[in-house]
């Protein structure tokens, strides 16, 4: 309930913007982010459970800009704004066919037509991505200051790190000049293979700051994979026990 009150915003100020040009009413805006925000809750979950994953997430996290598009004068229909929520939508979805099953189980709950549904789901996600960021940065940067090397002058996720400013590269790393921004060297350090059975105390700490806002406690993959089965087929496990129980 968090990211979606966030996502809709103060008074519900974020849903006419999610749904310009939609030609949808607020109750049915807000009825889709009912659904929708859930499901991409599941999903970065999911991808909290790998180094890769939640290197990802902390990555997309440092970049300065995600944050602009909770401003009300920020236009999320521009070609620019929605190619940005796609490439979220494809680190949290992965495929376009993920996107539309998302958009057709939003359309069978809510009565809201699934190619509209499609076309707010970029916008949707940037909003959440923003949203996230605003809400995680102080437990982030908290863990910047226990890591080696930094201090409370090192740039925040609002800031680019200057050159040479990473206490810990990776050997071979070519970056090919492009720039890093401020949870670059947190993102390098959760996605290190550590020893066998050896755990990360980093990747627990980042996950949980992050399930503190995604609403996920740090149970792990055999946790997950629980929660999931009772969310996706709870119900029609128990229609088809409770109908075999009674059935005369």
């Amino acid at each position: 309930m968090q990211l979606i009150e966030s996502v809709a915003g103060l008074n519900g100020r974020n849903l006419a913007r999610l749904g310009q040009g939609l030609e949808l009413t607020p109750e049915a805006t807000a009825d889709v982010l009912r659904v929708v925000i859930p499901e991409l809750r599941r999903n970065m979950e999911r991808e909290t459970l790998s180094r890769g994953g939640l290197a990802q997430i902390i990555q997309r996290l440092g970049d300065s800009k995600q944050e602009e598009y909770l401003d009300d004068a920020v236009d999320l229909a521009t070609p620019k704004a929605l190619e940005h929520g796609n490439e979220l939508l494809g680190s949290i979805l992965h495929t376009k066919y993920q996107s539309r099953a998302l958009a057709d189980r939003a359309e069978k709950q809510t009565g809201v037509p699934a190619d509209k549904i499609r076309r707010m789901l970029p916008r949707i996600a940037n909003i959440s991505m923003g949203a996230l960021q605003e809400q995680t940065r102080s437990g982030l940067e908290d863990i910047f200051k226990k890591m080696p090397g930094f201090s409370d002058s090192q740039p925040s996720a609002n800031h680019e790190s200057p050159a040479g400013s990473s206490p810990l590269p990776i050997p071979g790393d070519d970056w090919g000049g492009q720039s890093r921004n401020g949870y670059d060297d947190l993102s390098d350090v959760l996605r290190r293979k550590q020893g066998p059975l050896q755990s990360n105390p980093l990747w627990n700490i980042a996950r949980q700051v992050l399930g503190s806002v995604l609403g996920f406690q740090s149970k792990g993959v055999i946790g997950y994979i629980i929660r999931f089965i009772v969310y996706r087929y709870g119900w029609s496990i128990l229609r088809m026990v409770f109908g075999r129980l009674f059935r005369v």
